[in-house]
């Protein structure tokens, strides 16, 4: 029997808490996707064409837009990690990043097995399953499908928009600097 969706959701934030995660609901169509957002990657990113999970790899904003169309629901998810001094890109340590994209990752496991067979959740910066991507030493197939997924600028998703409408304060795109922690955004889709 399908849990009802209450039922559920309260089970999901108790796991994000336990999980150490921020969790907040927004629609579907609270989703904003542009094209120049995707444009950041290219001219910006050092893991332009060198990630699978990066563009042109990933899906353009037509396609984001297209397969958004069939979610209803999305859930905002914040972690905090400990920062390092440095670059914003570079603030989070692996450890962090590798916690994140665990915790992430769970939250869609979680929901695919209470049958939301559509859960999708969103990669943060670059995929951190391997040191160099199989696209940029040329093998071809990802060696870690299970983790990679795509972040939400390298489909073109505006997450300054989304951290309004989750009531957090955007300070960056994926990342928002505090003190000694650096919040990584991601979001679970749901259907």
């Amino acid at each position: 029997m399908l849990m009802p969706f209450d039922d559920f959701e309260q089970h999901l934030k108790s796991l994000a808490q336990e999980l150490g995660l921020e969790i907040r609901r927004i629609s579907a169509l609270d989703i904003s996707v542009e094209d120049w957002i995707r444009l950041k990657c290219q001219y910006g990113c050092p893991n332009y064409g060198r990630r699978l999970t990066c563009p042109p790899y990933s899906p353009e904003p037509p396609a984001m837009r297209a397969m958004l169309e069939s979610y209803s629901t999305a859930f905002m998810l914040k972690y905090d990690a400990p920062a390092r001094p440095g670059e914003a890109e570079i603030q989070v340590g692996v450890s962090g990043m590798d916690i994140a994209v665990d915790a992430f990752l769970r939250l869609e496991r979680f929901a695919f097995l209470n049958r939301y067979p559509k859960a999708f959740v969103f990669g943060i910066n670059h995929c951190p399953g391997c040191e160099v991507c199989a696209a940029e030493d040329g093998t071809g197939a990802c060696k870690k499908p299970l983790m990679a997924r795509p972040s939400l600028e390298s489909c073109g998703i505006n997450v300054g928009r989304l951290l309004e409408r989750a009531g957090w304060e955007a300070r960056g795109i994926d990342v928002l600097k505090k003190e000694d922690r650096v919040s990584l955004i991601s979001l679970l889709l749901l259907e």
